[in-house]
């Protein structure tokens, strides 16, 4: 009987949950791309949901916990389109996994709820107020904020195993039990969790006034929001001072490479070992987290805030803090001998401090934002400024807005007028978004401190604005140039992907070629002269490349591929002679053509176990790829590790040792157009790669031919922009 109730009378959330074991299933023991899609032709019939961009869900309640608009789309479609299983392979990749045995018993009250972690989509089920799957509870304390099917969040108290807040809001903030909660977006409030009552209106969510975090339980918020509170930590005497210095942490994920070499990469203490120093940890994005190695030894590492957990002792000892809120207790902390060696910090320092530091290390005394002006700004073209504001903190520009006299804020909002272009279809002009947005800011709550801050980093984000829109515009044409002269999409999309992988996805080099000329073998019809055409075009650009790439793959793993029959094709067509690369002629190409005869070079190096060639060519790489530096950022600094790395594992010679000194050498001439945010991410990658692999140690920088380590050794000490300026003049 119950069978049959359930026959006609079906469990919804169950359904969903079975639709989400069914992928589960799916994906199971699938290898490769062309595993899935083979997978893939027995399930035709089977419905997913991708939206405008490509982005897939598994079901509808899915998506709408999202608020995306989304399409239903058939597996049978998925596999007409060349890049659709890619994407929805990326989406199964990241699903979660329960236990099925958790299945039994879910009521029909219930309902499914979503939270997202770390690019993870959790699905769980919450009836009558209390999550019953899984039945093991993954979150460890405090509270957690969930999605329901119409995309209106709730908060989870863990520990109680209670909803706290139930699915009435559009937004909400967590600090611990201190929420800033929105029914609408439009009004915002202050709720207490541990009391259960609105505390007070606020008119933004750009923080909280010391009073309200003075009411926050320490022992219940994440780590990232308690950073979120403090001001940026510089030395071992600040990590001491808010209660983190030797505090055991949870990592979610440790940087490529550790895995395979710590004793256990999910545990680890706030410190760093002997070998370190804070300078090579840039602390407003990372923390250092002390791991042990498999063999005894310690290392320490840069961990991004959102990826570290407080454990459960050290998070009852930040609830025992005093004062750490107060005004009196941030003016009584003594600097450290530490905090005196930082540029500008001694009285008698007349080095240049260029604003990106003075923001690092809070050097706020002299900034004065009385005068500031719209001068910049006003300079800027539509598309510039639209740059500007899309790839800015907007509370930031607003904080800067904020210090302008009302004859400044009103050019400002006539600039909008006369020079600012929205999409089709905005609702209200570029000024009136502002004008509206300005009249709900409560200056009272930005500190002084705030707007120093905001005088130093807008000239950063006006010229990394400024740069990076006409940087991808001119990227964007120069890349497309020598594409086939075809207006056929598909013919596009293979060449448009294998130029993609030697611009933006390098370390992935040969597998995500050998994956696109799997799809290209399969689509390419040797009797279409138009597909004869393509091929010996794709021969002219990438041949080499792929010849040697096969001849890695054969060496190496011993296998046919993709790879090998483009390359046999290529002989029988006989469209590659004896043809060589060289190397003098190579340094005179465009960009394009540069980079990809350095890399054939340079995998060519690795084929004949010549270090010396791999590691010039792989300086060349590093250095025709930065020549678009930042727009294909991603490959850019993959391959200035390997080349650290490289520096510090190999032999080095005479004239590769003075090449990778230069190249250090003149690095800085970007900080002249980058923002501040993305300028200490690269100091950072730096540093850390410095301190880990220590290329710095070599035996051939003891070699009086070869140029001062000490330009490497000055990003530890913030003085390689000095060392650069120095040079120019």
């Amino acid at each position: 009987m119950k069978t049959i109730y359930g026959y006609f009378f079906p469990n919804p959330t169950k359904k969903l949950l079975k639709s989400y074991f069914f992928w589960v299933d799916f994906v199971h023991g699938i290898k490769s791309t062309e595993d899935f899609k083979k997978k893939l032709q027995n399930i035709q019939d089977v419905k997913v949901y991708k939206n405008s961009y490509g982005r897939f869900f598994l079901n509808l309640q899915e998506a709408s916990s999202q608020s995306e608009q989304v399409e239903e789309i058939s597996i049978k479609e998925v596999l007409a389109s060349e890049t659709y299983p890619l994407f929805l392979l990326t989406r199964l990749e990241r699903i979660t996994l329960y236990d099925k045995d958790d299945l039994k018993n879910i009521p029909k009250s219930s309902q499914l709820i979503w939270t997202t972690i770390k690019d993870i989509e959790f699905h769980m089920i919450l009836d009558n107020d209390k999550l019953i799957y899984p039945k093991e509870n993954p979150f460890r304390f405090g509270y957690q904020i969930f999605r329901d099917s119409h995309g209106l969040l709730g908060v989870y108290d863990v520990e109680t195993e209670h909803l706290a807040l139930p699915f009435e809001y559009k937004y909400i903030k967590a600090f611990g039990n201190i929420l800033i909660i929105s029914h609408n977006e439009k009004e915002y409030f202050i709720y207490d969790l541990k009391t259960k009552r609105l505390i007070s209106q606020v008119k933004d969510t750009l923080g909280l006034s010391d009073s309200l975090k003075a009411k926050i339980d320490l022992s219940k918020i994440e780590l990232s929001s308690y950073l979120e509170l403090i001001p940026t930590l510089k030395t071992q005497s600040d990590l001491m001072n808010y209660g983190l210095w030797g505090a055991k942490v949870w990592a979610m994920e440790v940087p490529s490479g550790y895995e395979e070499i710590l004793a256990d990469a999910n545990m680890g203490t706030i410190e760093w070992n002997q070998y370190c120093s804070a300078d090579i940890f840039d602390m407003s994005i990372e923390l250092p987290v002390n791991f042990k190695k498999k063999n005894g030894e310690y290392v320490s590492v840069g961990i991004k805030h959102e990826y570290l957990t407080l454990d459960g002792e050290c998070r009852e000892r930040l609830s025992r803090l005093q004062d750490i809120f107060t005004e009196s207790s941030k003016t009584e902390r003594i600097k450290s001998f530490e905090d005196l060696l930082v540029r500008g910090n001694l009285p008698d320092d007349d080095r240049v401090v260029p604003n990106y530091l003075k923001i690092k290390n809070s050097q706020y005394d002299d900034v004065d934002f009385s005068n500031n002006t719209v001068n910049e700004i006003v300079l800027l073209t539509s598309d510039e400024f639209n740059e500007l504001v899309s790839s800015s903190d907007n509370g930031l520009l607003f904080t800067y807005l904020a210090t302008l006299s009302k004859k400044e804020l009103e050019r400002f909002y006539d600039y909008n007028d006369r020079v600012v272009k929205l999409a089709d279809g905005a609702e209200m002009s570029s000024r009136e978004q502002f004008e509206s947005a300005m009249a709900g800011i409560d200056m009272s709550q930005m500190t002084a401190e705030q707007r120093a801050r905001a005088t130093l980093e807008m000239p950063l984000m006006i010229n990394f604005a400024k740069h990076i829109y006409h940087k991808i515009t001119d990227f964007l044409e120069y890349a497309r140039a020598d594409y086939f002269d075809f207006e056929n999409e598909t013919f596009m999309m293979y060449e448009g992907h294998l130029s993609k992988i030697i611009w933006d996805e390098m370390k992935y080099i040969p597998n995500h070629f050998e994956q696109v000329l799997e799809y290209f073998q399969g689509f390419y019809d040797e009797n279409n002269e138009e597909h004869r055409t393509f091929f010996a075009h794709l021969c002219q650009r990438f041949g080499l490349l792929i010849a040697t790439l096969n001849r890695l793959v054969v060496i190496t793993e011993n296998r046919d591929s993709s790879l090998n029959w483009f390359t046999g094709k290529m002989v029988e067509y006989e469209l590659v002679g004896s043809a060589e690369i060289s190397l003098s002629q190579s340094k005179t190409l465009t960009t394009d053509k540069k980079l990809i005869n350095f890399l054939t070079l340079m995998f060519a190096g690795i084929c004949d176990e010549n270090e010396e060639n791999y590691l010039s060519n792989l300086i060349y790489v590093v250095e025709a790829l930065f020549e678009w530096y930042p727009v294909n950022r991603v490959a850019c600094e993959y391959a200035m590790v390997e080349m650290m790395k490289s520096v510090a594992l190999k032999k080095v010679n005479v004239q590769n040792a003075n090449a990778f000194i230069a190249f250090f050498e003149e690095l800085p001439r970007f900080y002249e157009v980058l923002s501040f945010e993305k300028i200490m991410e690269l100091k950072e990658l730096v540093n850390h790669t410095l301190a880990t692999y220590k290329p710095q140690d070599n035996e051939i920088f003891e070699n009086k031919e070869v140029k001062n380590k000490l330009i490497l050794l000055n990003y530890l000490i913030d003085m390689e922009d000095l060392y650069y300026d120095a040079g120019k003049k």
